[in-house]
């Protein structure tokens, strides 16, 4: 029969192993290696073998839970850096300042670049647009964000009627481009 340093050592292997980043076949081949090595009588073995899961299947549970406060922890503080963000910047803007130096940093409000977002109306009929205009999904027709947002960039009609227009609309009746927004940049 092995003595209790034999088994403390044989655990402590093995929880030192498991402890680290392995990928699931590396686990499955330290596992696979410690019941090689194991030299213990089955009524011990198997009492080691509990202990080692209700202690791996709290630390599994306590992880978990510390992932979840983790997660919201991370959401508050992001929740909280766009506020202030967005309140330096109003500050800034009101102010009418450009760059403003503070420090070692440079802060100043710049446009946001990217696709303009875009708002269709709400009475659009999307079977009144040309095919170009719109994405046949089976047995539906859904208004072409990107195709729209291209022909009112350019000023270009696009054919669509409302309903309660009886010519040809163009393209602000169909949709309109929203403004750009501004953030703060930190330098």
């Amino acid at each position: 029969m092995p003595s209790l340093y034999e088994l403390k050592g044989e655990e402590q292997t093995l929880r030192q192993l498991l402890s680290e980043d392995l990928t699931e076949e590396e686990c499955d081949a330290v596992l696979a290696r410690h019941r090689e090595l194991t030299t213990e009588d089955l009524p011990t073995k198997f009492e080691g073998r509990a202990k080692f899961i209700k202690n791996n299947e709290a630390l599994a549970k306590a992880l978990k839970e510390e992932s979840a406060r983790l997660a919201a922890r991370a959401k508050t503080v992001t929740r909280a850096v766009d506020w202030v963000k967005n309140d330096t910047k109003g500050w800034l803007e009101a102010a009418g300042l450009k760059d403003y130096r503070a420090g070692v940093f440079t802060l100043s409000p710049v446009k946001c670049g990217g696709k303009r977002k875009m708002e269709l109306h709400p009475d659009l009929d999307p079977d009144k647009l040309p095919d170009e205009f719109v994405t046949i999904i089976p047995e539906q027709r859904v208004p072409n964000i990107d195709a729209l947002r291209t022909a009112l960039e350019a000023g270009e009609p696009v054919p669509g009627i409302r309903p309660h227009e009886v010519s040809i609309a163009t393209t602000e009746a169909v949709a309109n481009l929203l403004a750009r927004g501004t953030r703060l940049s930190i330098r």
